[in-house]
């Protein structure tokens, strides 16, 4: 890898491989909570605001295990009323389908009738229930990710919790699917419905049967692209944390003892330790008032990287690292050196291991 493909942090595969020998524990933990984070709309406020404060707060250690089953304990009497959230989230979506009929109860034949628009209202409401159980679905496994950040054993792994994000982050857009799926059948239902008496209602019918099949056969193309492209996200947002964590480390930062003055490193703890990022402007100012001039770490604090001119602070930012004097050993390392290639010693193709307790 090249510091110019470092920088553009596009394969975050790629950069956790040449980079994963200098990352620290507590380096490792921020990392899987900040993937945690990518699904924090389908968490309880109180999980994303205690739980991974928390375990973002205990980093350098395993957590003892009466923390551990303090949590374990909590997130499991959550656990049930996360996922029955989000079913009834998805239920007032779908509801107009009717998702909980029973679909062989749909009469085909009413007062010696044939009812055409039978396949179309049978089909929504069957969607209209699978994207319940997706939404459920990816509630689980995003409460399963949490619930693997604040285990106590030795097991945890940045692969196990990148993995649960990727299939929450799958089924939830698979909810959003199926629901669309759902109202577009129970529109063309309605629409055939309206039609009153029709000739040939059975061909009617048997179109309404085509159409459904066609149908849900486009649906789930665009559904079997869904895990090809979260694992795309997933790996490019693990880019932007290694670039956020660890900044560039082809070559060394400059800091200056003089410009740890009382309000750098007060206004730098308390964005740390109050996941302020509202402050980083604040910071700018105190590192120019004290004569900072790396522009690697004045360009970083106010936001406007090259990679992204909108960057998001994480938990484990290097520039906070450096004026806190955190993680000494990384910074302390020579640089790396870029290679020809993408790859490079420890490359793997899949999601690389590393301990984060």
């Amino acid at each position: 890898m090249t510091e110019s493909q470092w920088l553009k942090a596009a394969d975050g595969d790629a950069m956790l491989a040449v980079a994963q020998d200098r990352l620290s524990p507590r380096k490792w933990v921020f990392l899987a909570c900040g993937i945690v984070r990518r699904v924090g709309e389908l968490l309880p406020e109180s999980w994303e605001r205690d739980a991974l404060r928390f375990r973002e707060s205990h980093p350098d250690e395993t957590l003892p295990m009466t923390d551990s089953d303090h949590w374990m304990r909590i997130l499991a009497e959550a656990v049930p009323g996360a996922i029955a959230a989000a079913e009834e989230r998805q239920r007032e979506i779908v509801i107009a389908c009717d998702p909980d009929a029973d679909r062989a109860g749909y009469q085909e034949i009413a007062s010696r009738r044939i009812n055409p628009a039978v396949p179309l209202f049978r089909a929504a409401s069957g969607s209209a229930a699978d994207a319940i159980w997706s939404a459920g679905q990816a509630a689980r496994y995003a409460t399963q990710a949490v619930e693997r950040l604040v285990a106590a054993d030795a097991t945890l792994r940045l692969p196990y919790v990148r993995r649960l994000v990727v299939d929450a982050m799958v089924s939830q857009a698979t909810a959003g699917l199926d629901a669309a799926l759902a109202l577009e059948f129970k529109s063309m239902g309605d629409a055939m419905a309206d039609l009153g008496l029709v000739k040939n209602p059975r061909l009617k019918q048997a179109e309404a049967e085509t159409t459904v099949q066609r149908t849900v056969e486009a649906s789930a193309h665009r559904s079997g692209a869904l895990a090809d492209q979260k694992s795309r996200a997933d790996c490019k947002a693990l880019a932007k944390l290694l670039l956020e964590q660890l900044g560039n480390p082809f070559r060394p930062y400059r800091f200056n003892a003089r410009w740890r003055t009382e309000a750098v490193v007060g206004i730098a703890r308390a964005i740390d330790e109050d996941r302020a990022v509202e402050r980083y402007p604040i910071l700018l100012d105190a590192l120019l008032d004290a004569d900072c001039d790396e522009e690697a770490i004045l360009r970083h604090v106010r936001g406007t990287e090259a990679h992204d001119p909108y960057p998001t602070h994480a938990v484990g930012c290097w520039v906070l690292d450096l004026i806190l004097q955190k993680d000494e050993p990384l910074y302390a390392r020579p640089p790396l050196k870029s290679t020809k290639s993408g790859s490079g010693p420890g490359m793997q193709l899949g999601l690389a291991e590393g301990p984060i307790a």
